[in-house]
């Protein structure tokens, strides 16, 4: 049946709630989140939600080739310097990739077992970025919400596509964390590379600039208490922080980890403490599970500490 169409007075105008500019929107959910180390956790949140069990971050200096003829606008030669990395072993479904789009309903609210997947924290990279781009099984996509390179806000497209048209486009991504010439050729990537080009002037976004102690300084921040983060994952079993300096190769300097003495059983564990759960509701009585772990944090390859706990 076919609905009823209004029907108003000749004259008159148009009135009613109106909603903010994307950019604004974006401007306030920086205001909510801390320029600092939680940045990161917001990455490992969702990467958690994903059920990876390797997180990984790269600080990398380098600039790459910027030839205008083989970049997907003339001008994005301004973000192929340094960069801020975010990997993890777990690949995109086709809802994550519409969740990472969606400015603030991420739908996690519908599963209780997920904290983070691509909600408002996920946008919290904005202070840093201008357009974050994000590699996944075979796919390659750039986020660009001031539209200055891709009409829309953004662009996806099939990795083998990107590599044979707009090579150069495709280089940051070329032998970090896995994405080697075979990557590239079967077009297909087994797990997600997000990169984030570091702001080097003040935009719309954001005036604040990233600067390699800036990323010092994030890290730092992430360091101070990253023994506990694993307590509170279900998935995620390592997280590392690693820097490539200009023509040198990627270089850990800092890891937290299970160790593999306990690995098996905290496994076992985290599966009974998930299993309780219900698939879509939330459980009117508390799920408790009781099992001994043991985080080692290591940096520069020396170890500086083992945490443990007994009780999640």
């Amino acid at each position: 049946m076919m609905e009823a169409s209004s029907r108003i007075p000749v004259g008159g105008s148009a009135f009613g709630l109106k909603r903010p500019p994307l950019i604004k929107q974006l401007q306030a959910i920086l205001d909510q989140y801390p320029d600092d180390g939680q940045i990161l956790k917001e990455l490992i949140q969702n990467a958690e939600d994903a059920k990876a069990s390797k997180v990984c971050f790269l600080y990398d200096e380098n600039h790459y080739e910027k030839d205008p003829g083989k970049l997907a606008h003339p001008e994005l030669g301004s973000c192929q310097g340094p960069a801020l990395y975010a990997f993890n072993d777990a690949v995109f479904h086709e809802t994550d990739w519409e969740g990472i789009c969606n400015l603030q309903n991420s739908g996690k609210a519908k599963d209780p077992m997920k904290v983070g997947r691509f909600g408002l924290g996920f946008k919290s990279v904005f202070h840093l970025t201008d357009m974050p781009s994000v590699l996944s099984d075979r796919f390659l996509a750039f986020i660009d919400p001031q539209e200055k390179y891709f009409r829309g806000g953004g662009h996806r497209e099939e990795l083998n596509n990107w590599y044979s048209q707009l090579p150069h486009q495709c280089e940051p991504f070329q032998d970090v964390f896995g994405c080697d010439q075979e990557v590239f050729k079967t077009g297909s990537y087994k797990g997600t590379m997000f990169r984030f080009p570091l702001r080097q002037v003040p935009s719309n976004l954001s005036d604040t600039i990233y600067t390699r102690q800036k990323i010092e300084d994030l890290f730092k921040s992430f360091k101070r208490d990253a023994n506990l983060i694993l307590l509170f994952l279900k998935h995620v079993e390592s997280v590392e922080l690693c820097i490539r300096k200009q023509g040198s190769p990627m270089q850990t300097v800092f890891k937290v980890h299970l160790q593999a003495d306990c690995r098996d059983e905290v496994r076992a564990k985290r599966h009974s403490f998930i299993s309780q759960f219900p698939a879509t509701t939330w459980c009117e009585e508390p799920v408790k599970v009781v099992y001994p772990i043991s985080i080692e944090t290591l940096q520069y390859g020396e170890e500086i500490g083992i945490a443990s706990c007994r009780e999640r």
